[in-house]
């Protein structure tokens, strides 16, 4: 019997996605029915099948309770894994982030903020000029490509557009792209007792998923949390 067979499992989040969703049982069990086979189905295909009973149950309560769904076709969620020390040795987490996708549906519930608009790449060769308009706000006149198969990815940007008309550029460079690398890598590291310091370890695997680039939704998901910061 799986996790997620448990009858004191089910009964859980039962409950849970009862409150969240102001629910009947009746309800909420088709609910969990839908999302545990989703998310059973995520994890096998992304090999994180070795994670933690106690990683795999808090990953699947936090995406329930912030809203978010492993639907595949919603695309809410990535699921990932990092090492963990214990006492008895080492341990591998399940871990999640949210996709852009998720992140602009949420946008709006921030107070002053109207939309984020759809995360822009911005590739090597293509033309890029920052401007800044009469009232100060910097905008971004992008000439992207049409076949960018193998180019270098330089960065990345999105708009935030607010209840009062304002727009507001963020943008993400390939600086910021390798510090973020950098400390995930950090993240990822041991204690190394001899050096009695944490050695970096790998990075995230998607910092590389695209032939040893940034995996193009992962930057637009880095890109409108940036903007979700200010």
């Amino acid at each position: 019997m799986n996790y997620f067979q448990r009858p004191e499992v089910r009964s859980k989040f039962v409950k849970v996605i009862m409150a969240i969703n102001n629910c009947q049982e009746d309800d909420a069990e088709r609910i969990y029915e839908l999302e545990s086979y989703s998310f059973l189905n995520l994890i096998d295909s992304k090999g994180l099948s070795k994670c933690s009973s106690l990683s795999v149950g808090n990953v699947f309560l936090e995406v329930l309770m912030s809203g978010y769904s492993f639907n595949p076709d919603k695309n809410h969620v990535y699921l990932m894994s990092r090492n963990s020390k214990r006492d008895e040795g080492w341990e591998k987490i399940l871990t999640y982030t949210p996709t852009h996708t998720a992140l602009l549906e949420k946008a709006k519930d921030y107070k002053d903020l109207e939309r984020i608009t759809s995360p822009q790449v911005i590739y090597e060769g293509e033309s890029v000029e920052i401007v800044t308009n009469d009232n100060g706000s910097k905008y971004i006149n992008h000439s992207a490509n049409f076949d960018n198969t193998g180019a270098k990815i330089i960065g990345g940007y999105c708009y935030k557009v607010f209840k009062n008309g304002d727009r507001e550029l963020v943008m993400v460079t390939s600086s910021d792209i390798e510090s973020l690398k950098k400390y995930s890598a950090i993240e990822n590291g041991r204690w190394d007792k001899a050096k009695a310091k944490k050695v970096p370890g790998n990075p995230n695997a998607l910092y590389t998923k695209n032939d040893g680039q940034i995996d193009i939704g992962f930057l637009k998901t880095k890109i409108v949390k940036q903007a979700l910061k200010h």
